[in-house]
């Protein structure tokens, strides 16, 4: 919600649109919406993480007409129009006014935050429309398409050049396309959602005959392959001459039944361009060795595709490995694996001393205090159970909670309330409270949903301008930084800016880079540099390759720290770094081929790992 009332602010929702992803997903952007973790970034590598040869055509962006909307407040007095700039205070109270007319006029989307937000961020220039106005325009889009006023605004939401022409024009081309498929309008509406670049072609039947092709290779029947593209946009973008298995190969070679393998190929598509040589990991026999459930292992794999190249038994040992060094069960191990990889970038004692101190402050289980850390990696270092006590104590007296159990279940719950000072904690609730005139209970919610833009709040663009010039890196990029990773404001920009240059001359990458690689591993923030560099030292002395090869395991394939933690001379002994690397690397080429197409298009998507593209 905090970021939606970012949206709200008149003049905002340019840059929104602009920008490349909110997740850093985004997603969890994931998709139209999740967020997510961050595509992997190509730091310079060595041949074993080579990119495939092959590359996919990108569609053309589609053209634009904008019409003229009527601006609410038109008629301001001129007094108004010469004030001063607006503080943040002001800004906010500002931006929830605006969102309070949205939400009054369109009260189909008052519960609906992520399409009202997509809607604004999509169409900026709504923002400053009446309410009303707006509201009339998805009515006829609704009209038209013969659907809902919500499902319209999703469609305006994925698709700006909906509002941009005449409604029955829009109403026209869906049914076209819905008849050319033989789907229903609902189906091609989620393909357009799913695809903005379709809006451009005039022809359906160019559209059919590439869907044709797909659902040739995928081995699925036409309608099917409409849905799953309509889920996972990235199908789009792997030409049907790039795609080496069937939905039947995969579930064979990875042991997965024929729902589980349509899941895991809409969670990451690129997997289809994986030759079947390289798929090794049978999910039904490590989950038969671990047990570790199925849901658990596909999360894995969909968070790092390398790990399909591994063989099992590798697998297995590193989840049970793991499980007993850290005093858990190996499905506490996948997810850690899968959410925080990088955290295993510290030594095992400083990890075990974390976990203890979280135990003890937290009053959990040692699974519970894995999940804590997962979710917020700074606990690793320089906190003690007292400065956890009385943050936890603070986070009661703020939100008025009845007792401290119920502080202690809110920062298991959302732990990034725990690693910046009470006082900003107390700062954000009171500013937030103010400008949306809501109770203990609204700030809570807004806390616990995104705790990062719910602090920002308290941020003057003074500091964020002075934290950029001092990293070197852009207002936007350093808000998003700031919004995702909260803890980093208890560094200087100094500290931050030493840990980001470390990063950048290990990986071999710009700042800028680096930034991004500390968006989609914030382990990476947390940890000392130092400590990565140590462990990258490790791997490259345990595998026998270069410093710049085991930097690449821990930026693109950091799940694979856990294996070669328990067995790395087999990892050595078989090649199969190098099988990861090249499926991480297939990984890669088509995330960014999307990333550059989103741009390009400036499609709302705003995602960051394509493990989390879900409709």
């Amino acid at each position: 919600m905090a970021s939606l009332l970012r949206r709200a602010v008149p003049g905002a929702g340019c840059a929104a649109r602009g920008s490349a992803a909110e997740p850093l997903g985004a997603p969890r952007v994931a998709a139209h919406h999740e967020p997510a973790p961050a595509a992997r970034v190509a730091p310079h590598s060595p041949t074993s993480w080579r990119a495939p040869a092959r590359q996919p055509s990108v569609a053309a962006p589609r053209p634009a007409d904008r019409p003229t909307w009527t601006r609410a407040s038109a008629d301001a007095p001129a007094a108004d129009l010469d004030k001063e700039l607006w503080s943040a205070g002001d800004m906010y109270a500002e931006g929830a006014e605006r969102l309070r007319a949205f939400m009054a006029a369109l009260p189909e989307l008052a519960e609906q935050e992520e399409v009202l937000g997509g809607l604004l961020g999509a169409n900026p220039e709504l923002v400053a429309a009446d309410p009303a106005t707006v509201r009339t325009a998805l009515e006829a889009l609704a009209a038209a398409l013969g659907v809902n006023l919500l499902r319209a605004a999703r469609l305006a939401a994925r698709v700006p050049g909906v509002l941009e022409r005449p409604a029955e024009e829009a109403g026209s081309k869906v049914s076209a396309m819905a008849a050319e498929l033989g789907t229903d309008v609902d189906a091609a509406l989620q393909l357009y959602a799913a695809q903005p670049g379709m809006w451009a072609v005039s022809q359906p039947s160019i559209i059919r005959d590439r869907l044709d092709t797909l659902a040739g290779k995928l081995g699925l029947p036409l309608r099917n392959t409409v849905a799953l593209v309509g889920k996972q946009a990235l199908l789009w973008v792997i030409p049907p001459s790039h795609i080496q298995v069937s939905l039947r190969d995969v579930a064979g070679c990875c042991g997965l039944s024929d729902s589980e393998a349509e899941e895991l190929v809409t969670r990451v598509p690129p997997l289809l361009a994986v030759e079947k040589r390289l798929l090794k990991l049978s999910v039904a026999a490590v989950t038969a060795s671990t047990g570790v459930p199925a849901p658990a292992l596909l999360e894995l794999l969909s968070r790092s595709l390398g790990l399909v190249a591994l063989p099992s038994p590798l697998l297995c040992a590193a989840l049970e490995g793991l499980a007993a060094d850290l005093g858990v069960a190996p499905e506490h191990v996948a997810a850690l694996m899968a959410q925080q990889p990088t955290l295993l970038c510290a030594q095992f004692g400083t990890i075990a001393a974390a976990l203890e101190t979280l135990e003890t402050a937290l009053q959990c289980s040692r699974a519970q205090a894995l999940a804590v850390l997962c979710a917020q990696p700074c606990l690793m270092y320089e906190t003690t159970v007292d400065t956890l006590v009385s943050r936890i104590q603070s986070l009661a007296t703020t939100f008025g909670l009845p007792d401290a159990d119920a502080a202690r279940a809110l920062a298991r719950e959302q732990p990034a309330l725990m690693v910046v000072a009470p006082a900003t904690v107390r700062s954000a609730a009171s500013a937030v409270g103010a400008a949306l005139g809501g109770s203990l209970a609204d700030c809570l919610a807004l806390a616990k949903s995104d705790p990062g833009s719910f602090m920002m709040v308290t941020l003057q663009d003074s500091l964020i301008e002075a934290w950029s010039a001092r990293l070197q890196l852009e207002p936007e990029a350093v808000a998003r930084l700031l919004s995702l990773q909260p803890a980093l404001l208890e560094l200087t920009a100094t500290t931050l800016k030493a840990r980001l240059e470390s990063l950048a001359a290990l990986f071999g990458v710009p700042a800028e880079i680096a930034a991004q690689l500390v968006l989609k591993h914030p382990a990476l923030a947390a940890v000392p540099p130092n400590a990565t560099i140590t462990r990258a030292k490790n791997v490259s002395m345990a595998l026998r390759i270069s410093i710049q090869g085991a930097a690449g395991i821990i930026a693109k394939e950091p799940a694979l720290l856990a294996v070669l933690t328990h067995a790395s001379d087999e990892v050595k002994a078989s090649g199969v770094a190098d099988d990861v690397g090249e499926v991480g690397a297939i990984y890669e080429y088509y995330t960014m081929e999307w990333l550059q197409r989103q741009y390009k298009e400036m499609a709302p998507a705003r995602v960051t790992s394509f493990s989390a593209l879900d409709s």
